[in-house]
């Protein structure tokens, strides 16, 4: 007896935890879908329709399908399954610890968008240097007056 499963994914993450679930596991392609709608709500429900974590479980959920499976090769063709079961248990462990994080998607500062921001940064002690800056080297001196260095 063939189980049918429905997947439906409607574009629309910020008002439905299904579609948020799903576009975080990359699971937005219906017909090829690795969980149906039953599986994703069933998650959700366990976690109070929080996605972040329901999203980590079922990743974990699709690994748990490709353990079964094995690499095989044929002449040419070769099919690496179990790196499908590593993917989704690597991104498990990511969604998992932007939820530790308080389901924060931007885990790092982003500055210097204005100009005055820029000389901001630029002249802020605290704050860790950049690994380069545009031009750096291009002219040393009018990098050292940027810093506030008399170097």
């Amino acid at each position: 007896m063939a189980i049918t499963r429905a997947a439906t994914y409607g574009g629309d993450p910020a008002n439905s935890p299904l579609d948020a679930v799903r576009l975080m596991l990359g699971d937005t392609d219906c017909a090829d879908a690795c969980l149906g709608d039953d599986e994703i709500l069933w998650r959700l429900g366990q976690f109070g329709d929080n996605a972040l974590r329901a999203a980590a479980c079922a990743a974990r959920d699709i690994a748990g399908k490709f353990a079964r499976k094995v690499n095989y090769s044929a002449g040419k063709v070769r099919r690496d399954l179990s790196s499908i079961f590593d993917h989704y248990l690597q991104l498990a462990d990511e969604l998992d610890g932007k939820a530790n994080s308080g389901g924060s998607l931007v885990e790092f500062y982003v500055g210097g968008i204005s100009r005055d921001e820029k000389i901001q940064d630029a002249r802020d002690t605290d704050l860790p240097a950049p690994y380069f800056e545009f031009g750096q080297f291009d002219n040393p001196e009018a990098f050292n007056r940027l810093r506030g260095s008399t170097k």
